[in-house]
Formats: structure tokens, sequence, C-alpha cells
């Protein structure tokens, strides 16, 4: 943490509402802090994820969203972000899976996000498999699953669902990952996994896991939905409450085919 923020986070008035927050001093669920501006409220956020582990932090729009995004990355918290900046199946997919997999992280997203109908926690669960290096999914089982989750056998893989196959290699584009991955095997043993270029097809990250997901935007996963708030564990959202009070409530299915 540098000189600034620590200096920041130091200031009477922040460090007691700091401390209402981590003590659970606060009469209500609702603590109110005056306005801030600048790169302040990226400070503050600095500070209340070092306490908290899921910190929601909710603006008007997606230029706040991406603004607030390089400021906490250039403070260092790239690893610990999550964006919901667009509301697409595949991109919010993609961000949902992360979620059931991290016990701490800072998601940034839109108002928009507390309208938006998703599917239920236990869907995302039980449609993705999770590949692993020197795992027992063998180079049959993984090209099985693929068609049976209906991914599309093509010469390059260039968009979610779509697999490709050249001798041990398979190549494929989860709708729960954010870049395509190539498996190597070497019989029925997965020697490495990595992420790859979908416009170069080069590799660009190697991996110890994977995750491997049907669609959520098919008729068949459409039937029951919930909310962001069912995803979430003991969150601390942070919102203006002007915002609030002038956002328009009402559900909208993120999800719909």
């Amino acid at each position: 943490m540098n000189d600034i923020v620590r200096e920041f986070l130091n200031t009477r008035g922040i460090k007691n509402f700091q401390g209402i927050i981590a003590s659970g001093r606060a009469d209500t669920n609702v603590n109110y802090i005056s306005p801030l501006y600048g790169s302040s409220k990226s400070f503050l956020i600095n500070g209340l994820s070092l306490i908290e582990n899921q910190v929601i932090v909710l603006l008007p729009d997606s230029r706040s969203v991406d603004e607030l995004k390089v400021e906490l990355t250039i403070l260092g918290l790239a690893e610990n972000l999550l964006v919901m900046n667009e509301f697409r199946p595949e991109v919010l997919q993609e961000t949902l899976t992360e979620i059931t997999k991290r016990e701490k992280f800072i998601l940034i997203s839109t108002y928009n996000i507390l309208n938006c109908e998703l599917p239920l926690k236990e869907r995302i669960a039980e449609g993705t498999a999770h590949i692993q290096v020197g795992g027992n999914l063998s180079y049959k089982d993984v090209i099985e699953y693929l068609n049976l989750l209906n991914y599309q056998k093509d010469k390059f893989v260039e968009a979610p669902g779509d697999y490709s196959l050249r001798g041990a290699i398979i190549d494929f584009w989860s709708y729960s990952e954010h870049n395509p991955v190539r498996l190597e095997f070497d019989g029925d043993f997965l020697e490495s996994i990595r992420y790859f270029d979908p416009e170069s097809q080069r590799s660009v990250e190697q991996i110890k896991e994977v995750t491997l997901a049907a669609s959520l935007s098919s008729s068949e996963n459409s039937r029951r939905f919930t909310d962001i708030l069912s995803y979430l564990k003991n969150p601390l959202f942070i919102a203006s409450s002007f915002e609030l009070k002038n956002f328009k409530f009402e559900k909208f299915n993120c999800f719909a085919g």
C-alpha cells in the first residue's frame, strides 16, 4: 500500500468509519459517509477490502465502472477484481463462475445488476466440470462431455461453445472462461492446460485447472431464477443513497434465450 493511500486511511473520519464496519457496531445494516471525490473512493475500497471478504461497488454507468477498475488496478488490486459491466449471458456466466470459486473479491457493477435475474447458484455448480492437470478425465471423456454439452466441432476455436481436435490436443472455449483453452494429452494423461489467443491461436498462459460448462442461456436452463444476493456471502455494498433512491427496480431476465 503506497504512502498516500495509507495516509488517507489513517485520517480520523475514515479510520472511525472502517472501525464501525469491522466491528459491526452499527445500529442498522446501513452506514453513511460523506461523498468521496477523485481517487478517495478507490482509497476507501482499498482499505475496506483488507477487512471484508466481499466488497460490492455499485456505480451509475459503464464508464464509471471502467474508470474505477483502472484506479483499483493501479492500486494493486487487479487479482481481486471482478467486473459485471455487460449483461450478455456469456459474460455474466464467466463472472458468476468466478464468484462461486472465490471467497474474497471486489465486484464492480452498475445498479442494473440489482434487477438482473440470474440462474440459481446450484445450476452453475451442476453444469460446470473442473479439469485439472493429471486429473481423472481422459482424452475420450473430455470429447464426450463436449458433445454432451452441445459444443460445436470446428477447425478453429473462435467463440464460446467451439471445440477442435488436433492429434493429442483438444482446444475449446468454455462458456465459463474468459479465454479459450488448450489441453495437451499424453495418452489419457493430461500433461498441460494453456489459455490461448483466439486470433493468433497461440498459447499465452499455462494454468493448472480450467472449467468446462454448458451455456446457461439455453431454454433448458431458463426455468428458475434468483438475484445476485444469493451468490454472495456477507457482502459489503458501497453505493450512493441518492442513486439508490432514484433507481428504478424492475426485474429482467439476463439469460433469456
